[in-house]
């Protein structure tokens, strides 16, 4: 908000919250009345419990073999409801209640979180974030009640390993879009600190998709598409195997929407929680994908990655230009063309270069077979409003290459 116009921040320095008194005047002591006054009682868990997750973790020699254990029953035991009650909806619930219940809000789910490390003698961070897809920090000069989530952070010498303890289905240690790269801040035993979030760099942040088409005399394709994704591009993918096949099959038509008629014969997903990878294996026919002229055909190579955002036209733009996150998109498409077709001429390789990332397409021969790819590389950064226009006209110009056909030329018998 701060980044659009001015703003003015109000904070008491002593409060009260609910009637439970508190101090602020910077965070050190604003963490330790969290500590002291809404933690410190919310600790309790059943002795059983206690023997149970010592018993878990018995094997592990290390803190992140602990902290994977003790994740793992924490997703396994309980369920995200949210729950504004409370001093002011900031108290967690008591631990031992969260393990009764096996459900908890993300105050108690991460404070359950832990008191089990604690238990098993892993320290850890109650932390709290501002959570948003837009990057929003916790403001590191002014102390006063802020954020919207809590997350858990464990110390691993000198970097945090950061937990979403909300989900049954996140991998042990990450966070995604909704939490990363910020400001936030941890509970330590000496008070608050500020402490940043994982940055997932552009670099990690990839999708590998790899097609096998083959298009008959009568310009039907039938298609192997594999996809493969990488740090933020994993993010949401994770969720599709839990979705039912209808919503499946509606979210592939509304990904590619300007495919006509397509159906899929089959898919698969391996979600690779240790290395956060996830894959999609699927078998589609799309009738007519080629358009005829006359005898021949056009035939757009770039089947399943085509940009259909441009953002709209806007003139005088005032703000700045915010790219979130930077990735990495690469295609690899082999075609294989029906003997009735011969290709006439191929397009030459195109590169696009600028501030805010390149564009490379092209096309080859091997083995009797075509082969597309494609590379795509976003930046993350902040640009001036006058820049705006020519990033418009960076993806305006994408989604034009994106588009470019060969002409399959019918054989004279």
């Amino acid at each position: 908000m701060s980044k659009i116009f001015p703003v003015v921040y109000v904070a008491l320095n002593n409060f009260k919250l609910k009637g439970t008194a508190g101090s602020g005047k910077d965070w050190q002591q604003f963490g330790s009345w969290m500590n002291k006054s809404l933690l410190s009682d919310v600790s309790d868990l059943p002795e059983g419990t206690v023997a149970r997750v010592k018993s878990l973790v018995a094997n592990e020699t290390t803190n992140e073999g602990k902290a994977r254990k003790i994740y793992q029953f924490v997703q396994d035991k309980v369920r995200y409801v949210s729950i504004s009650i409370g001093i002011g909806g900031w108290k967690p619930m008591l631990a031992s209640e969260v393990d009764k219940l096996s459900y908890g809000d993300c105050k108690a789910l991460t404070n359950y979180t832990k008191v089990l490390l604690d238990a098993v003698g892993v320290p850890s961070y109650y932390t709290i974030v501002y959570g948003d897809e837009t990057e929003w920090d916790i403001m590191e000069d002014f102390s006063s009640i802020q954020g919207n989530h809590i997350i858990l952070g464990i110390p691993n010498n000198d970097e945090i390993t950061w937990l979403e303890c909300t989900s049954q289905d996140t991998p042990y240690g990450y966070i995604g879009n909704f939490t990363d790269d910020r400001d936030v801040l941890i509970l330590t035993p000496e008070g608050g600190k500020i402490a940043h979030t994982k940055i997932y760099e552009t670099e990690e942040n990839t999708r590998e998709n790899i097609s096998k088409v083959k298009v008959d005399a009568a310009g039907n394709v039938v298609a192997n598409f594999k996809s493969v994704s990488k740090g933020l591009q994993y993010d949401g993918k994770y969720l599709l195997p839990k979705q039912k096949q209808e919503d499946i099959d509606q979210y592939y038509k509304k990904k590619w929407s300007y495919i006509n008629g397509f159906s899929i014969a089959d898919v698969q997903f391996t979600n690779d929680r240790e290395t956060v990878v996830f894959e999609e294996e699927l078998a589609l026919n799309i009738p007519n994908y080629a358009n005829p002229v006359g005898n021949d055909y056009l035939f757009c190579a770039n089947i399943f990655n085509q940009n259909q955002h441009i953002p709209p036209r806007i003139e005088n733009r005032k703000q700045r230009l915010y790219i979130d996150n930077g990735y990495i998109h690469t295609d690899s498409v082999e075609i294989e063309i029906s003997e009735n077709f011969e290709v006439e001429g191929l397009p030459e390789e195109t590169v696009l270069e600028t501030k805010f990332g390149t564009y490379q397409m092209g096309f080859s021969n091997a083995d009797d077979k075509l082969i597309y790819t494609r590379r795509i590389l976003i930046k993350k950064g902040e640009y001036p409003p006058s820049e705006y226009e020519n990033y418009r006209d960076f993806l305006r110009n994408i989604a034009r290459l994106d588009k470019t056909k060969i002409l399959l030329k019918q054989n004279v018998q």
